[in-house]
């Protein structure tokens, strides 16, 4: 039967209180002899009874340390974050990151702008340019709305495949006819790079927290400005992380693994020599690393609808697909129905009971 998901309650480890130290203290001194005799009333106003609150008190804020520390060292019981994740790393969890809101854009072009665009090319216009190889900084094309709590957010127009949860970065996201509706996602977009000073597990830090849950993309930057996707693995231990190739004779790109530190930072984590001796499942000193991930995300971000209010219309210059002229035009964008699927990052409560479930 599998385990009930609810989390175990807060253990007195010490079971001492201020209340509960007065009245053992009291005891003591009731019971024996070589006190009793001398001291038995034990007023609130006798300097004795001072000294046992003030005993009391002390011993009190020490058993609560005690019993925090004590409750942190356990998956069950800890209450702080980092607690969790320092306990989770053994069974080699990592906390989901929050999730973007998407929300459905409806992009209406007038029968003159939509005639320039036609004259040149049929196909229409790209609104966001996929990323390309060698790009240090790239941008889908965004618009901002504001969010449930008042906020102002950033939807972008980007390719994302809600099958396999990947953020296809690199495909361009185009308008084909002079109405259409078209998915954004809450977040932006940033790029790191970043150079290995070692060969025996380099890591990484993205330089920015709130990165979003299946965004980040890990590239091996070659010569001439090439690229190649990385495979996330678990474990250095795992056979994608050890192995050449696939069964399939391909080559499989070097491994390494994405972790949730105690600051909510990510690192990017590349094998040791101890556990992946071959050099070609390591990262070679001065090689570069590309890491393309966004920002943002949470329950916020499910925005009601017309927050990007009807008639908000963006100038633009936009290059017909397969031409060369640009072309002036005026697009509105307006969200016909709410926001959906934006979701906090997981909390501490949830992870420690969800993962020792599974």
């Amino acid at each position: 039967m599998p385990r009930e998901l609810t989390r175990l309650s807060k253990t007195a480890f010490t079971g001492l209180d201020y209340s509960n130290i007065i009245t053992d203290i009291i005891n003591l001194v009731t019971d024996n002899p070589n006190y009793n005799a001398n001291w038995g009333d034990f007023l609130s106003s006798d300097a004795g009874r001072m000294m046992i609150e003030l005993f009391a008190y002390i011993s009190d804020q020490l058993a609560t340390r005690i019993d925090w520390v004590s409750n942190e060292i356990f998956i069950g019981t800890a209450t702080q974050k980092n607690s969790a994740i320092r306990l989770l790393k053994l069974l080699n969890y990592n906390f989901t990151l929050p999730v973007a809101a998407q929300v459905a854009v409806d992009i209406a072009l007038t029968d003159s702008d939509w005639g320039d665009i036609d004259k040149l090319n049929s196909a229409g216009f790209n609104l966001t340019v996929g990323y390309a190889n060698g790009d240090t900084a790239w941008s889908p094309y965004s618009l901002t709305a504001t969010d449930l709590k008042g906020a102002t957010r950033t939807f972008e127009c980007l390719d994302y495949n809600s099958a396999t949860n990947v953020y296809n970065y690199a495909s361009s996201v185009a308008v084909d006819s002079q109405n259409k509706t078209l998915t954004f996602y809450e977040g932006q977009t940033a790029i790191d790079t970043f150079t290995a000073t070692t060969d025996n597990n380099p890591i990484f830090t993205l330089t920015s927290t709130d990165i979003i849950e299946n965004s980040v993309l890990v590239r091996l930057v070659g010569d001439s400005d090439s690229e190649t996707t990385l495979v996330a693995v678990n474990s250095f231990l795992d056979p994608n992380a050890q192995n050449e190739t696939y069964s399939t004779g391909d080559t499989i790109p070097l491994p390494y693994v994405m972790n949730v530190a105690e600051d909510d930072l990510i690192t990017i984590e590349f094998g040791p020599t101890s556990l992946l001796s071959s050099t070609t499942r390591r990262l070679s000193v001065d090689q570069q690393v590309r890491v393309i991930y966004r920002i943002g995300g949470g329950a916020d971000g499910n925005i009601v609808k017309n927050a990007i209010p009807p008639g908000t219309a963006v100038t633009m210059y936009v290059t017909p697909i397969g031409g060369s002229s640009p072309v002036g035009i005026t697009p509105t964008f307006v969200n016909s129905a709410a926001g959906t699927s934006g979701a906090d990052a997981e909390t501490s409560e949830h992870a420690s009971v969800y993962a020792v479930s599974t």
